[in-house]
């Protein structure tokens, strides 16, 4: 196995070659390649059009944190844990994922995801094209870095580089994703995760709304009220409806309508 690692704007990518065995791809493939299903229901197709199987498993996830754990590296030592939510990935003709940044995961009050951890289960020899492109901004064209996939191959970068899984133009391409977790980094934010959306509220606070789930009423000098969980994903945007009614829509796909003085 080798290491190499290369930065972009600091921000690190990490190569490991031979991460795991190709018995082993095998291995995770053989018991799954019959359960993927469209991952395209959230998102459109220009954007992310492959396929998904999402499993939450312990053992695994340790086993692969353990692999990587038998490396002697420096770097390696802020990593406490990998994510259990396992993202098995299948890309199929003409099936892509479109320039992007991962998204920070909080598991706990005292961790956050700050790596993708991104494995390749198959052969390049098996389709075309494919390749993880990584790019400086989310405006360029051209990549600054091209890795090619290789059978039990490991990549792992920092969620902050915007990078696309070019579009596959004959076979199948298959990829383990999960998310290596650090200690978090900083002991406040305002939420977990992205804040979707501002609303305000009155001349002396607003209303914030993001992917923990939260919808939290703040003063102008950023004090937070109080906050609230009526929906089980991600709060996308706040209306209002009158002067003490709003509504608010997630990514749990409903609709909840609530009154100001919920927050008071």
């Amino acid at each position: 196995m080798s290491i190499n690692i290369e930065y972009i704007e600091g921000l690190p990518i990490i190569e490991i070659e031979n991460f795991i065995s190709i018995d082993q791809c095998d291995c995770l493939l053989n018991n799954r390649i019959n359960q993927f299903e469209s991952a395209i229901s959230h998102y459109p197709d220009y954007y992310r059009n492959n396929d998904r199987l999402v499993e939450d498993n312990d053992d695994l996830s340790q086993e692969l944190f353990g692999v990587l754990n038998e490396f002697n590296e420096n770097y390696f030592n802020d990593f406490v844990g990998l994510n259990n939510r396992l993202r098995f990935c299948r890309y199929q003709k003409d099936q892509l994922f479109s320039k992007h940044q991962d998204g920070v995961h909080y598991p706990n009050d005292n961790h956050e995801s700050k790596y993708t951890f991104l494995l390749y289960l198959n052969a390049p020899e098996s389709f075309s094209s494919g390749n993880t492109e990584f790019f400086i901004s989310k405006y360029d064209e051209k990549p600054c870095k091209t890795i090619i996939p290789q059978k039990g191959k490991l990549v792992i970068f920092d969620h902050k580089i915007w990078h696309k899984g070019a579009k596959i133009t004959l076979g199948n391409k298959y990829i383990l994703r999960s998310d290596i977790f650090v200690n978090r980094q900083m002991e406040f934010k305002h939420h977990k995760g992205y804040i979707w959306s501002l609303l305000s509220s009155d001349k002396n606070h607003f209303f914030s709304c993001g992917r923990d789930t939260t919808i939290k009423l703040w003063d102008n000098e950023l004090r937070l009220i109080n906050s609230i969980k009526i929906h089980t994903k991600s709060v996308l945007k706040i209306a209002r409806l009158n002067s003490d009614e709003f509504v608010s829509c997630s990514r749990d796909f409903t609709l909840k309508k609530w009154n100001y003085s919920v927050l008071f």
